[in-house]
């Protein structure tokens, strides 16, 4: 065929994340499972609950109430996925597999994406950007390796990428550890 062109499309998965890379578009999306999420949601609430609530542990009233809540907080988790063009970033909310909202920013309102800490006291990462003057947070649990692919993704698209000059250095920690078998039987 004369005159057809081909998309090539590059599909990653790694440490709980999808991406897709194809020479106009980036899109990423969280693929864990949910009875892994479950685990680690488990894990920080099982953290906060020991320090936090322990002196309290007494009162039967007040446990009800804490693990109410965190049903309720574990059932309405979310994901925030990211779909990019050379034109615009697209933030899609999802609970339980369904899209609850989307947000789409055009280039220019899209400022410094960096990888950093995003919640639980800075032990959770993932990127941060400045949209439309606001901060937003979005790909919860992002390793350093993916958030730098990722990141050249978004400068080879157009966008202003703040880097980190640690980075190499944590990308090649994140590679060590990764070979060792320990580490890769306790993460996900």
């Amino acid at each position: 065929m004369i005159g057809a062109t081909t998309r090539a499309t590059d599909v990653r998965i790694s440490r709980g994340f999808r991406i897709e890379i194809s020479p106009d578009e980036l899109t990423v999306t969280e693929s864990r499972p949910i009875a892994i999420r479950f685990a680690i949601y488990l894990g920080y609430f099982g953290l906060i609950c020991f320090i936090f609530i322990r002196p309290f542990l007494h009162n039967r009233t007040v446990i009800l109430f804490v693990i109410a809540l965190a049903t309720i907080r574990f059932l309405s988790l979310g994901t925030h996925n990211l779909r990019c063009t050379v034109n615009n970033l697209e933030v899609i909310d999802t609970v339980r597999g369904k899209i609850k909202k989307t947000r789409t920013y055009p280039l220019a309102d899209v400022k410094r994406i960096r990888f950093g800490p995003v919640a639980l006291f800075g032990f959770i990462t993932g990127l941060i950007f400045d949209a439309a003057g606001k901060p937003a947070r979005v790909l919860f649990g992002l390793r350093c390796v993916e958030a730098r692919m990722i990141l050249d993704e978004f400068q080879r698209l157009g966008f202003d990428v703040q880097r980190d000059p640690g980075m190499p250095m944590m990308v090649e920690m994140e590679d060590s550890r990764r070979k060792s078998w320990l580490w890769r039987w306790l993460t996900f």
